[in-house]
């Protein structure tokens, strides 16, 4: 017994001086620089399990987004999109400001270009939220008020003026029109034509303008595209961008309305109501900002002469 003790107390002493030889090693080689200055315990660069924790609780990282087709993101915009932010009518040769601009944002949501699909559907649908069978709408959404409507949107990615454009009114009738209260100067029968999913509904409206009526509005498409204005309206209400493509492009004759002073129209992406996505498309957004991928987009796709040539 007094042996095996002896060997049990040796073994423990033992093992207690190379905990401690091991410990001193550990403060020796910490301490030991070539300047002093060293600290104790290096600074460690992040593993790549860290990296990986980090992703997992991004709630804005690709694998935790829920989209309508997991894998890819699905964007909606009008059956025929309209100059000239789509300048053809196939989205995916990304031709045009917001061709453009979807698959940017999908890459800065982490979505591979072929992971990206579309479905065409009118304004109309988005906004009554008849069609919810998208992730994110492009195509000149500008923010509504109202309780309960069943699309929200992201901060803009496009500022521009509105203009008011005559067409088959003389310039002064309808800057009239605009400048007189309803009260005083009906416009019932006046034929206005807008964008339905733009700033200019709500506008004509707080200007005491009857829209209601048949035939006072035509769709997105017809208005930009300008082939349905000389037979259905009296005055256009238009981004200044579709007007230079109205004028330059379409060869519309239709002059400004200078005297009316119309709002500035923002642009955002639309998307159905209580999304999540919603806060991950504008820290997208933000960071397309930060970095100047919106501007090179505007830049490249807002210029008459740019249409030109690739339209050419």
């Amino acid at each position: 017994m007094v042996v095996n003790d002896r060997v049990s107390r040796r073994s423990v002493f033992g093992t207690v001086l190379g905990t401690f030889g091991f410990l001193g090693a550990l403060l020796l080689g910490g301490c030991s620089s070539t300047s002093g200055q060293e600290p104790l315990t290096p600074v460690q660069e992040p593993s790549d399990d860290a990296d990986a924790l980090a992703q997992v609780l991004d709630p804005c990282a690709t694998l935790n987004l829920t989209t309508v087709e997991p894998g890819a993101v699905t964007f909606a915009t009008s059956a025929v999109p309209a100059p000239p932010f789509f300048l053809t009518d196939d989205p995916s040769d990304r031709i045009g400001l917001e061709a453009d601009l979807a698959y940017a944002l999908a890459e800065e949501l982490g979505f591979r270009p072929g992971a990206v699909t579309w479905e065409f559907i009118s304004p109309e649908q988005i906004l009554s939220g008849e069609f919810i069978d998208y992730d994110i709408a492009i195509g000149g959404f500008a923010p509504s008020e109202g309780e309960g409507l069943p699309v929200a949107y992201s901060q803009p990615y496009l500022e521009a003026d509105l203009l008011v454009l005559a067409d088959g009114a003389e310039p002064a009738e309808v800057a009239q029109r605009l400048t007189a209260s309803s009260a005083d100067e009906p416009s019932d029968g006046f034929r206005w034509a807008f964008t339905v999913q733009g700033p200019a509904r709500s506008w004509l409206v707080a200007q005491g303008q009857s829209i209601d009526a048949p035939r006072t509005y035509v769709g997105a498409n017809d208005v930009r595209r300008g082939s349905a204005i000389r037979t259905s309206s009296d005055a256009v209400v238009v981004d200044e961008f579709s007007a230079l493509w109205l004028t330059e492009i379409e060869g519309e004759d239709l002059p400004i309305v200078a005297a009316v002073q119309a709002p500035v129209a923002s642009y955002s992406l639309a998307l159905v109501a209580g999304n999540p996505l919603v806060a991950c498309v504008d820290r997208a957004l933000d960071e397309m900002s930060e970095v100047g991928t919106l501007d090179d987009l505007r830049q490249r796709w807002l210029d008459a002469q740019v249409w030109v040539e690739d339209l050419g």
